[in-house]
């Protein structure tokens, strides 16, 4: 289901696109198939988030 919801949301705006571009995050949703693989999942998304924070992106 997050695959297809950021696919969508990725064809509906350009910096989603390039979000996601960037991360590789679909690549990374379609190799979960297990518990453990999405704990990392959830780690790189913590991990990613922080960074942005980190270096000054805004929430909005």
């Amino acid at each position: 289901m997050a695959r297809v919801r950021i696919a969508y949301e990725a064809g509906r705006d350009g910096k989603v696109k390039d979000f996601t571009d960037k991360t590789h995050i679909i690549e990374y949703i379609k190799g979960i198939n297990s518990r453990e693989n999405f704990i990392n999942f959830a780690r790189y998304m913590e991990a990613l988030i922080a960074y942005h924070k980190f270096y000054g992106g805004k929430e909005n």
